[in-house]
């Protein structure tokens, strides 16, 4: 999920057939959470990072894998974004792939 602000049109008063100048503010910041559930253990793994990407996702998948207790196995259900789907992600002994249609890497 991407977050962030962006400033709106702002309106005023003025003497009617006069255009006032109006100061908007332009520039946007935004963060990225990744985040991961299990509601049996009542358990989560959560990142706010800034930017979307493989090497985002790699760290959540670090970060989900050490959450993991030993000897248990994750499933985790993606969708089709492109840093889900890429084979640049790493392979994770206790975690698994499914949920997204198609091209995703389910092993």
């Amino acid at each position: 999920m991407r977050i962030g602000q962006r400033g709106t049109q702002t309106r005023l008063w003025a003497r009617k057939g006069t255009r006032p100048r109006v100061v908007r503010q332009q520039q946007s910041e935004s963060a990225y959470i990744f985040g991961a559930v299990c509601a049996q253990r009542d358990t989560a793994v959560g990142l706010i990072l800034p930017q979307a990407n493989t090497e985002a996702m790699t760290l959540h998948l670090q970060a989900i894998s050490e959450a993991v207790p030993a000897g248990r196995h994750a499933v985790l259900v993606l969708d089709r974004a492109g840093w889900h789907t890429t084979a640049k992600l790493p392979q994770f002994s206790n975690l698994s792939f499914g949920g997204c249609q198609g091209s995703c890497r389910l092993k």
